[in-house]
Parts: C-alpha cells; structure tokens; sequence
C-alpha cells in the first residue's frame, strides 16, 4: 500500500523532476524565440514596403519634374512676380533631389543595403528621403496640380482668373449696388422701421465690399513690372468684394429674423402677464401677494425690452424665460387657497349672536347670564336683581 501511494505521488509530482523542468524552459524559448522571429519578418516586411513605396513616389515625382520646369519658364514672366515667388529656387533644389544622382535615391539605396542588418538605421534613412522628396513634390505639384487633377496648375488657374477679371469686376459692382437696395428696402419696411432695426452691421459690411472693389478697379487700371497688368489679383479682390456684399444681406436677414423671433417672445411672456394678472384680480386666494410677485415679473419685462433696444437678443431671450417663471409663480400664488380664518376676539358657547359677553344660549349683548340680558340670575325675568325664581323686579 506504501509502495502504491509512493508511485501515485511521483506520477503528479513529474514535472518537478530536473528533466521535466529542462523540457518546459526549453519549449518557452523555442515559443519565444518564434514569436521574435515572427515580429522581426514582420518589421523588415513593412520596411521593405515603405522603401518601394518611397521609391514609387520620387520615380513619379522626377518624370514629372522637367514638365514643371518647362511650364515655368514659359509663364513666369507673363504674370506679376509675386505670383512665382520661390518657385525657382524650389525647382533648383528639387533637381537636385530628384535627379539620376539625386539625394533622395541616395538616401533610398542606402536604406535598402542596411535594411537587412540595421531596421533602425534604414528607417531613419527613409525618413530624410521621405522629407526631402515631401519639399521637391510640393513645388512639382504646386506649378502642375497634385496628381489625377485637371486645371489646377498655377499658371493654368492665373490664366483663367486673367480672362475672367474684367468680366467680375463688373458684375460685383452691380451685385454690390443690388445689396445696398436690399438694405435700403429692408430699413424702411414698417415692422423694422417701428422696431428700430438700422441694420448697422450689415451696412458696415457693404461698405467694406464698396472698399474693396474700388481696389479691384483700381488694379485694373495700373501697369506693374514689365507693362502687365495685374488681372489675377484684380480677380481674386474682385471675389472678395462680392463675397462680402453677400456677407451683408447674409448678416441683415439674420439681424432681422433674430429681431422678429425676440420680439415674439417679448409679447408671449406680456401675454402671460396679462393673462396671470386676470386670474389673480379675479382669485380669492393670496391676491395681494401674487400682484407684488407680477410687480417684478413686469419689471424683468421691461428689462427684456430695454435689450432688444441694444440688439441684445440673447439677453433678451434670458430675461423672457425669467418672465415667464416669475409669471407662473404669481399664478401660482393665487392658485393656493388661503389659510383658514382665525377666531374672532369674543370667546362664547352658546349658538347666540353675541359679540361682546361671555353667554350660553341667549343673543344678550352686554352682560353675562343665560336667559335675561341685563340681569344674572337663573330663572325669572327680572330685569334688575339677581334671584333664584320670583318675578319680584327689585330685590333678591
């Protein structure tokens, strides 16, 4: 029986043995040198993907290029040179760059030696490639238009704005005479009219787009460097200037519905007012009370038109809520019923009318008997003595 239990101990006890302990810890770093293999694969994969996706980018960048360059050395010069600031230097250091010895193909065969032995290192290499090539395809996509667009190049957009600067410049004066009579129109229209609507921000941009067109025209009119004329600027101030005419009619319709909204909410809180005044002069219960609580809510009323006078619709909007918490309190006041009457200053038990004597059953006013009023006694109708049963009127 020993030897059995002896037996059955070391069978689950197995893995304490010197050979089992051997064989799990050899297993751990078979599993983990898998898993650093695997991640490792895993890295040099990724790498890999980035370096040909790097060289991917500057082979198109580079065929791309010389397009760029002959684009600007065609146009330049026929428009204001503020207009092609930095691009020279950009397409210089570009070629540089991007050329058969290029830096940034450099960087990228160094990257792919090292990549094998030295992740790090090769990452850090892509990473000065990727930056340069960043800098030479801005330039390339700046004279051109990014990749797969049509028409966004810059000589291509200051070529269309050229032809259509004139044509704009007109049309935006029309458009800004139209917004000054839709201002006009709006100010003498008999609601804004008697609600003090002057629309002064919305003029305020009209004249800012009256300013700036003038500056258009001007453009229009004056030779720069080498005799041009400077159409695309005139264009884009152009654009400016109508943008903000319509900024104008945008900035009245909004003070207008604004006003309206505001003002509609100042005759609802009136209306409850006037609503809850009825109720409380026609209630029983704690009127004087309820009057003084609408007392204030009128007050807060007049606090809430006096912001609409500034064009303060927000404030207005908070005192209007108040006027109609306060509106409903004074309603409530007279909606609670009184508390009951107190007792009058006589003390009586009887079911007389008595008002100023202590009785018991009879409606004598002045004295304190149960039958006769003017005499204390208890049985007789004797007016002037106080005895037990006669009718004797003057002794006891």
């Amino acid at each position: 029986m020993t030897g059995l239990h002896r037996n059955r101990q070391g069978q689950r006890s197995w893995w304490l043995q010197p050979w089992a302990i051997l064989a799990i810890v050899g297993a751990m770093l078979i599993v983990a040198g898998l898993g650093v293999t695997f991640v490792g694969r895993s890295q040099s994969a990724a790498l890999e993907a980035r370096l040909a996706g790097l060289e991917q980018e500057a082979d198109q960048a580079s065929s791309r290029l010389a397009m760029a360059r002959s684009e600007y050395e065609v146009n330049h010069a026929l428009y204001a040179d503020h207009w092609s600031v930095g691009l020279a230097d950009g397409l210089r250091e570009a070629e540089s760059n991007l050329g058969e010895a290029g830096e940034v193909f450099a960087l990228l065969d160094k990257a792919w030696q090292t990549q094998t032995g030295d992740r790090r290192q090769a990452n850090e290499l892509a990473d000065s490639a990727e930056s340069l090539l960043l800098a030479a395809t801005s330039t390339v996509d700046a004279i051109l238009g990014p990749v797969g667009t049509q028409g966004q190049g810059l000589y291509e957009i200051l070529t269309r704005k050229g032809s259509e600067a004139e044509d704009l410049v007109a049309e935006t004066g029309s458009e800004i005479a139209q917004t000054r009579v839709t201002l006009d129109t709006k100010v003498q229209e008999a609601w804004n009219r008697s609600h003090g609507l002057s629309f002064g921000s919305a003029y305020a941009k009209l004249a800012e787009a009256e300013g700036q067109l003038v500056t258009a025209q001007g453009t229009l009119a004056t030779e720069i460097e080498r005799g041009l004329v400077d159409l695309p600027l005139a264009y884009n101030q152009a654009q400016e200037a109508r943008a903000l005419a319509r900024g104008a009619v945008d900035v009245a319709e909004s003070e207008e519905a604004d006003a309206r909204a505001a003002w509609a909410s100042i005759e609802d809180a009136r209306t409850r007012i006037e609503s809850a005044n009825g109720y409380i002069v026609d209630s029983d219960y704690r009127r004087p009370e309820a009057l003084a609580a609408l007392i204030i809510a009128q007050a807060t009323l007049s606090q809430a038109e006096q912001a609409f006078g500034v064009r303060d619709f927000e404030t207005v909007a908070r005192y209007v809520d108040q006027v109609l918490r306060e509106a409903e309190e004074a309603w409530l006041m007279a909606a609670t019923p009184a508390p009951e009457p107190t007792a009058t200053a006589t003390w009586s038990a009887g079911s007389g009318s008595d008002s100023d004597s202590w009785d018991m059953d009879d409606s004598d006013s002045d004295s304190w008997d149960v039958d006769d009023s003017d005499s204390w006694d208890d049985w007789g109708s004797d007016s002037d003595s106080w005895d037990d049963g006669g009718s004797d009127s003057d002794s006891w």
